[in-house]
């Protein structure tokens, strides 16, 4: 990435069951008009979950808006503070979208970490171990719990911004333009975690359980390639 870039680091973790995620990030200066890079430490709300304990995450990537995300799926990382006048990294509403180039997932007893990675103009993501050491036993355990996460995080989430479906025909257009119609995601469809699915949807698992009996169309549906084109 270009220096130029509006580019971002962050990493955080999740104090047990406190409902929050805690970090810092650093931005690149000229975002904000400065010439060296800003820090900003945050504290937000986030739901616990028992499979959080002992991750540490780390974020590298650069920062877009909303229409940037709509124009381009990607893996994407982001929250929301509750006084946007005060951070100038932020836009109106107190939000930080960013475009996810590097996405780690550490746990604290392990050297084995998950990490997905994306560039401009990839069509998906990769997903792969770090940490590995030659001639050593190297349990990816705790790695694959992190992947895991990794892809409910960067893939299940919906945009910030978007949309409910209201019907079956835009249901099956999303579909089709966020899968079908592109091949490299089309022919993995039938193999990829539920949460990859949802991730080039925009939308979250639990959607996907919600639109089949709103509209007829299921994961498997989705997999099998058994979704009518729309007029």
């Amino acid at each position: 990435m270009a220096p130029s870039e509006p580019w971002v680091w962050v990493t955080y973790y999740h104090p047990d069951e406190a409902g929050t995620r805690e970090g810092f990030l650093i931005a690149a200066g000229h975002i904000v008009g400065q010439s060296a890079p800003r820090r900003l430490d945050f504290t937000t709300s986030h739901p616990w979950e028992d499979r959080l304990k002992g991750f540490r995450f780390e974020v590298f990537g650069s920062i877009i808006t909303q229409q940037t995300l709509e124009a381009a799926p990607c893996p994407f990382w982001g929250f929301q503070v509750p006084n946007p006048g005060d951070y100038d990294l932020f836009d109106a509403a107190g939000l930080l979208r960013v475009a996810v180039w590097r996405w780690r997932a550490i746990h604290v007893e392990a050297n084995v970490f998950a990490q997905v990675d994306w560039r401009p103009g990839w069509d998906h993501e990769a997903y792969s171990f770090g940490g590995v050491t030659p001639g050593r036993a190297n349990d990816t355990a705790r790695a694959n719990e992190g992947l895991a996460i990794l892809q409910h995080e960067a893939l299940g989430v919906r945009p910030v911004g978007s949309t409910d479906i209201e019907t079956t025909d835009e249901y099956a257009e999303l579909i089709y333009r966020q899968i079908y119609d592109v091949p490299e995601r089309a022919r993995h469809a039938k193999d990829v975690p539920t949460a990859t699915i949802a991730g080039w949807l925009g939308i979250s698992e639990s959607s996907i359980d919600r639109y089949k009996p709103r509209f007829g169309i299921g994961i498997r549906d989705i997999r099998r390639r058994r979704v009518p084109r729309p007029n």
